[in-house]
């Protein structure tokens, strides 16, 4: 298999990828993220996937390269991390009792030994989570743990943010921000007769 770049900083993809065994490295995405952009929320994650993985292809030619992006949507608005502890309590509030669901986006790209695109996929993953409804107090509990503002939904689901949660409706790695087993399909599909490590 070619040498395996992951566009992303994110110490969470990092862990994810690590779980399957592959040999790969991580790089930076030479992508600035554009915001405000008028698109849904699984439009959005593809579209964002798709720059971070492509600005990469000049950087390392002969590799597949595998770029993701996340956004949670709650009745159709995209959310993303809280400014502070009261943006926090605001959104917990919000979602007690409700389902929401978490968006990642996923690109896929093989390029040749002169940096070309030789092959291309671009896709997404979605799953949805129901919180229990919550007491304020059980909401002020949570946000003394110190989790609440370094991810989207202003939980961490992967941490004592999984105390709030009553169910879940999917991959729970696409939660984390990396869809692992639709991405794993796509490289045995794409491989050919290729064995996992």
């Amino acid at each position: 298999m070619k040498n395996i770049v992951l566009a992303s900083t994110s110490v969470y993809r990092e862990k994810l990828l690590q779980q399957t065994g592959l040999d790969f490295q991580k790089a930076s995405p030479l992508y600035q993220e554009e915001h405000g952009l008028e698109l849904s929320p699984s439009e959005t994650v593809v579209y964002l996937s798709k720059k971070k993985a492509e600005s990469l292809v000049p950087s390392f030619p002969g590799s597949i390269i595998i770029g993701s992006d996340q956004v949670m949507d709650l009745d159709g608005e995209i959310i993303g991390k809280p400014a502070d502890l009261a943006e926090s309590r605001h959104r917990l509030r919000q979602l007690s009792g409700r389902y929401h669901t978490f968006f990642t986006g996923l690109s896929v790209i093989w390029s040749d030994d002169q940096g070309q695109i030789r092959r291309q996929i671009n896709t997404y993953d979605s799953t949805k989570i129901t919180f229990k409804p919550l007491s304020d107090q059980k909401i002020e509990h949570y946000l003394e743990q110190g989790e609440s503002l370094d991810c989207a939904g202003s939980y961490k689901i992967e941490g004592r943010g999984i105390w709030l949660v009553e169910k879940i409706e999917g991959d729970y790695h696409t939660i984390i921000g990396l869809p692992l087993i639709k991405l794993l399909n796509i490289l045995e599909e794409q491989e050919g007769d290729w064995q996992h490590p």
